[in-house]
């Protein structure tokens, strides 16, 4: 029968330093699974090599597929574990970098997993969501915006069922002052299309997700007008767009403006479309 816990905890402290070290070094190289969990925790303390942790992630996904039951599979804990560490220690960069390449491990090895639980797809979401918090806490504009920067770029590209929203939602999660917005604002207005977006628009769904973004900023700096204005010009091109506008106009009160963009999607989305936002005729009416 082994030593309970808190004896051994006892145990642990008397240890001197040097004997404990030569220890960890030895069972770290006998077993490969030890060393990836070592590295995940402790990896990028200052001084210390620089930790690939995508690739540990990588590597623990090695051994996965379809057919891997439910109870083995891959556990992130030390990965977010570590990255709040060096938070606390004042290394944001290095928290962030853990977050962001698990969040992309994660990603790449998706299709490998049975996920019908949603575990992978939750972790992948709290990768990416403790990045941004972590780029939200810095005090220094100039330092969050290479970060969002990289998250814009993903929410442009990402078109993965597990990215959905994730990006868009950790973009603004990550401003946390008016400068924030207004960076994120000039970012993703390069990428908003000039004409008025339609079927026919190039890289359609990137350019609808762009003219959602866009309006959620400009309704987050309290410019509801012209988030009004951006949303007139696109939403007879996108029952998305249309279903967004209309809910915005109810948060305003403006009822009236609701019923006449409603009225006008019925000319133009057909019948399967319309049922995404027949359910806010109710709320339009009052």
């Amino acid at each position: 029968m082994g030593m309970p816990r808190k004896d051994m905890g006892g145990l642990i402290r008397l240890v001197p330093l040097k004997d404990l070290q030569r220890f960890v070094e030895s069972e770290v190289k006998k077993d490969a699974g030890v060393e990836r969990r070592f590295l995940s925790r402790f990896g990028g303390l200052d001084g210390a090599p620089r930790v690939d942790y995508r690739e540990q992630v990588e590597i623990m996904f090695a051994d996965v597929d379809y057919m891997t039951p439910y109870q083995n599979r891959v556990r992130f804990t030390d990965f977010f574990r570590a990255a709040k560490a060096r938070e606390r220690q004042g290394q944001a960069a290095e928290a962030i970098r853990i977050c962001l390449e698990v969040s992309e491990a994660i990603r790449s090895n998706y299709h490998k997993v049975d996920d019908s639980s949603g575990y992978y797809a939750e972790a992948f979401s709290k990768a990416v969501a403790e990045m941004a918090a972590c780029i939200g806490r810095q005090k220094a504009v100039s330092e969050k915006r290479p970060h969002m920067e990289y998250l814009h770029r993903q929410f442009l590209t990402s078109d993965s069922d597990i990215t959905e929203g994730v990006y868009e939602q950790a973009l603004i999660n990550a401003c946390t002052g008016r400068q924030d917005l207004e960076y994120l604002r000039g970012l993703n207005e390069r990428a908003l299309p000039e004409e008025a977006v339609s079927k026919r628009t190039k890289g359609y769904y990137r350019a609808v997700g762009a003219v959602l973004l866009q309006a959620e900023v400009l309704e987050e700096m309290g410019e509801p007008a012209a988030a009004a204005e951006l949303f007139d010009k696109h939403y007879r091109g996108s029952i998305g767009v249309c279903g967004e506008y209309v809910e915005m106009l109810i948060r305003q009160g403006d009822l009236a403006k609701a019923r006449d963009v409603l009225e006008d999607a019925r000319g133009i989305f057909p019948r399967h479309e319309l049922e995404y936002i027949s359910r806010l005729a109710d709320g339009a009416a009052g």
